[in-house]
């Protein structure tokens, strides 16, 4: 229990370190959790008069396992944030204040969408889950993709999601899409700020793996300075208990000696 509580505070501090202390992760895998949705995704594309067109396409949170470069294990919850590249385990760059989202407001929009959606989604049950992680996947999209932002609108606009396919199944598809756009409501007209308890975070797939966005909880400093107290106490606790035994051993041996 003491080495997870470690662990987890070491990488907890790790997700507050700076940009220049990335570190890489490799993902050993990977699946949609707690579920996904399925729809069809377009995306205008400015040098082309054409859509990308992605059909039947998986739509939610992801769970990605793996370990980091210090071979720590880590257990990441993430949302797509490339659309071009697919999604496949291998080895990401862990970065923070990425240049993934070159939009300041953009960035502060995700954070917006991400450490708010992240209640919401421990607060829902049964299906509601898998429609609240499909809505904030759709309103990630969105706000990286859209270029008509006012208003964000994950059903038209340059950016969408839909069935535009007369094959596929699209159970839950309508209710993501409702619950996204009322995500991006609540983003757009600031009644979702960017909690600063939370800290926006990206997995780069180095054009060769689809990047990743997530949003963790940091500790407060009071919190931090408690968990450091604790583990200090533990650690000197240990040390005190080494003494005493070393110190018993030892006058058993001179006992022995005085004996002989």
């Amino acid at each position: 229990m003491k080495k997870l509580m470690i662990a987890a505070a070491t990488f907890a501090a790790a997700l507050g370190s700076s940009a220049g202390n990335a570190q890489s992760i490799n993902v050993t895998s990977w699946n949609w959790s707690p579920g996904l949705v399925v729809g069809d995704v377009r995306r205008y594309t400015p040098s082309s008069p054409n859509y990308l067109a992605l059909d039947n396409t998986g739509i939610g949170q992801f769970e990605l396992v793996g370990t980091t470069s210090y071979n720590m294990p880590v257990d990441i919850f993430s949302y797509c944030i490339d659309l071009y590249t697919s999604m496949s385990t291998g080895s990401y760059t862990y970065v923070t204040g990425s240049t993934i989202v070159p939009d300041a407001s953009r960035r502060q929009q995700l954070g917006a969408l991400l450490s708010h959606s992240a209640t919401e989604l421990a607060n829902a049950t049964g299906d509601q889950k898998t429609i609240v992680s499909a809505a904030t996947q759709m309103a990630v999209w969105e706000i990286v993709y859209e270029t008509a932002t006012t208003p964000f609108n994950v059903t038209g606009g340059d950016f969408r999601v839909g069935n535009f396919q007369s094959s596929g199944t699209y159970v839950n598809l309508a209710a993501s899409q409702s619950l996204a756009n009322q995500y991006l409501g609540n983003v757009a007209s600031g009644s979702w700020q960017f909690l600063s308890n939370y800290q926006l975070n990206y997995l780069f797939g180095n054009n060769q793996r689809q990047s990743q966005v997530f949003a963790v909880a940091v500790p407060e400093p009071a919190t931090w300075g408690m968990m450091i107290l604790g583990f200090g106490l533990i650690g000197m606790f240990l040390r005190r208990t080494y003494k005493t035994i070393k110190t018993r051993l030892l006058l058993r041996h001179e006992a022995k000696l005085l004996l002989r």
